[in-house]
C-alpha cells in the first residue's frame, strides 16, 4: 500500500483524505499554515462557521486514520517525487481572487 500525499488542509484537502480513508487507501495530508481548515477557519466569520463545526469534521477524518503535517509547505509535485513518493493531489484553495 502506498501514501497519497495531499497538499493543503483546507475544505478540499479534508474532504480528499477523508475519501481516500473511506476507500482503505492511506492519506498524509500537508497544510503550510499552524492549523488545518482554509479558508473555512482563516475567512469566514465564526458565526457562520462555527470552530467547533471545523474541529469536528478534522476530528472526523483523523479518526480515519489521515496523518496531518502542519508548518509544511510544498512548493512543487517535484519535491515529493524526489522525497520517493508517487501519488499527490494539490488541494491548495482558493486564496486568490477568480478571474
Amino acid at each position: 500500500m502506498y501514501d497519497i500525499i495531499v497538499v493543503g488542509g483546507g475544505p478540499a484537502g479534508l474532504a480528499a483524505g477523508y475519501f481516500l480513508a473511506k476507500a482503505g487507501v492511506a492519506a498524509t495530508v500537508f497544510e503550510k499554515r499552524g492549523q488545518l481548515g482554509g479558508i473555512v477557519r482563516h475567512v469566514i466569520p465564526a458565526f457562520r462557521v462555527s470552530t467547533a463545526a471545523i474541529e469536528n469534521d478534522i476530528a472526523l477524518v483523523k479518526a480515519l486514520g489521515v496523518r496531518f503535517e502542519t508548518g509544511v509547505e510544498i512548493s512543487s509535485a517535484k519535491e515529493l517525487f524526489d522525497q520517493g513518493f508517487t501519488h499527490v493531489i494539490f488541494a491548495n484553495g482558493a486564496w486568490k481572487p477568480g478571474v
